[in-house]
């Protein structure tokens, strides 16, 4: 079946092509596809945030990535505003030198943001990844007891760079970087401390122009450009500024390292934001949170009765969102207004993203932490724009 889908949107993309004139052709400058292959290297080490952590390993690791990217040239709004960022698909594969943790290897998505822009169209670029990881030791009571940092096979993947794209000539270029990559399950299954790394890396990028594979026979001759023309145009105004969202999610956790208890979590809220230009919007909201596992991690471990609907706390939250089309990377700040337990730090983090489905209608992932930074759960969910 996947097969015939192929063939199908593969003889349409042809015959669409071969309805064009050589004169229609050589007039669109941007005509086909800005593609590339890159090769990266990574040499680094972990960053042991917990003191047990310091024994897991004290070699350098090593990690190769192949990324195919795709350049855009501003025909969407938020390409021209987003200064053509690039975007693509890698595959990640590490040599930790551990027995302990393994050897992990990654699939993921990626986009570059351009930040300053030299000569030839050098630039130095922030690069966001994220995806699941895979091929862990992880912990086992008895036969695996050294990971304490990884309780799970199947893992987030998330990484955070700074490089600078050295063009050589029209194809190729050395990008040199900076990179800061975590796995982690979130405490889906514990143990889950979390393996941080930073590396330096060095990379290939060779890019191409796919589409002369569907013109070399009708048109031999014409040789499509490598890279692209950008588009700078007056984008339409923003009609619609001010918006309230509701959204409601869920998953599991654990709280301990044997295996045996899963805790059901939920969240829903009701949130407003204000969209400052085509690629940032800013808002709040108020969230209301369950997690099965607090009355017996703060009552039951004690021995003591836990109150009525200690399983529910209730904040409120502030949020920064970064707007990537139909994509929507967010950060949420709360503060609990209403907890039944004793804590350190009235203070969350929610992480995540989400993308519209339709103009109104969103699915999300989200990641909640407490303590700036220790994360507790993974949600999945839906949510939709009120008005």
């Amino acid at each position: 079946m996947k097969k015939i889908l192929l063939s199908i949107i593969l003889l349409s993309t042809v015959n669409s092509y071969a309805q064009l004139t050589i004169e229609e052709i050589k007039d669109d400058k941007n005509y086909g596809w800005f593609q590339h292959f890159e090769a990266i290297g990574r040499y680094g080490g972990i960053m042991a945030h917990h003191d047990e952590m310091q024994d897991l390993t004290k070699e350098p690791f090593q990690a190769l990535e192949l990324r195919v990217g795709w350049q855009t040239y501003g025909e969407d709004d938020f390409h021209q505003k987003l200064d053509y960022p690039t975007y693509g698909i890698g595959a990640y594969t590490s040599w930790f030198h551990s027995e302990g943790i393994g050897n992990p290897s990654a699939i993921f998505g990626f986009i570059d943001f351009p930040m300053l822009r030299g000569k030839n169209n050098s630039r130095f670029n922030t690069s966001l990844g994220v995806g699941l990881s895979y091929a862990f030791n992880n912990y086992d009571e008895i036969e695996n007891p050294d990971n304490i940092a990884i309780g799970s096979k199947v893992n987030v993947y998330f990484s955070l760079g700074l490089n600078y794209q050295w063009n050589i000539g029209e194809r190729w270029a050395i990008k040199p970087g900076i990179n800061f990559s975590h796995f982690s399950n979130s405490s889906t299954i514990v143990p889950n401390l979390g393996l941080n790394m930073l590396d330096a890396s060095v990379g290939v990028q060779y890019r191409f122009n796919p589409i002369k594979r569907f013109t070399k026979n009708k048109y031999p001759e014409y040789e499509p450009a490598i890279n692209p023309t950008f588009i700078e145009s007056v984008p339409d105004p923003i009609w619609k500024k001010h918006n309230w969202y509701f959204r409601a999610g869920g998953g599991v956790r654990q709280t301990d390292n044997t295996g045996d208890t899963f805790y059901g979590v939920a969240l829903a809220t009701v949130a407003y934001q204000y969209q400052v230009n085509y690629i940032y919007k800013i808002g709040g909201g108020v969230d209301l949170m369950y997690d099965a596992s607090n009355p017996n991690r703060y009552w039951g471990s004690k021995g003591e009765i836990a109150p009525k609907n200690s399983a529910y706390t209730a904040g409120i939250n502030v949020s920064n969102t970064l707007v990537v089309g139909r994509l929507e990377l967010e950060l949420q700040v709360g503060y609990y207004v209403w907890i039944q337990y004793e804590y350190d730090m009235n203070i969350y983090l929610r992480p995540g993203f989400r993308y519209f489905i339709t103009d109104n209608l969103f699915a999300m992932v989200s990641f909640k932490t407490e303590y700036i930074g220790q994360a507790q759960y993974v949600e999945y969910g839906l949510g939709f724009n009120i008005f």
